[in-house]
């Protein structure tokens, strides 16, 4: 009988492939890379395994918790900050053992909401599908307000909102943000 941990991890993409594989070569589990998120359909999935480790978007509710319990997962682990795929109540009542990411970059995901936002309000998109069709034509819709003669409404400002409200006001931009739980650093 083995003794190491047998787990399965699901959203796994291609490129993250290799990660996986090379920080399991200190671990040792038995690993089993699934490319879909977990749903009602693949569940089976994950008979036979200790551990299950999934993403957002995965499918954590009762009836798949109930499943998993009769298959005799023990771990149930999320590769997220946010878990409310997972029915945390449901799974606690079943005793799983839980684990979350305590917490992402700030940096990089304010730094890709800002360029997100930026595309938005430059029109980026429309141009790029523009561009991708072969018109070049500029047109009224291409113009658009400069960060520095906007507003920027950001909802949250903890850690991730605080680092995206000072990337726009960075820029010129005015910033009102909006939490329930007040920060001295946000105000």
């Amino acid at each position: 009988m083995s003794t190491k941990i047998k787990m399965v991890c699901y959203g796994v993409r291609k490129t993250e492939r290799p990660f996986f594989e090379q920080l399991n070569e200190k671990y040792g589990y038995e690993l089993t890379l699934i490319e879909e998120y977990l749903t009602k359909d693949n569940i089976a999935t994950t008979k036979g395994h200790d551990a299950v480790m999934v993403r957002a978007n995965c499918d954590c509710y009762e009836e798949n918790l109930l499943k998993m319990k009769e298959y005799g997962v023990k771990y149930l682990l999320t590769r997220t900050v946010g878990y409310n795929h997972i029915d945390l109540a449901k799974a606690h009542e079943l005793g799983f053992k839980m684990a979350y990411v305590p917490g992402y970059s700030p940096n990089a995901v304010s730094e890709l909401a800002v360029a997100m936002g930026n595309a938005l309000l430059r029109n980026l998109f429309y141009m790029a599908n523009n561009e991708k069709n072969t018109n070049f034509k500029v047109d009224d819709f291409m113009f658009a307000k400069e960060i520095r003669n906007s507003t920027i409404g950001i909802i949250g400002t903890g850690r991730i909102g605080f680092e995206t409200a000072k990337a726009w006001h960075g820029m010129g931009a005015k910033v009102l943000g909006q939490d329930i739980y007040e920060s001295d650093a946000a105000k």
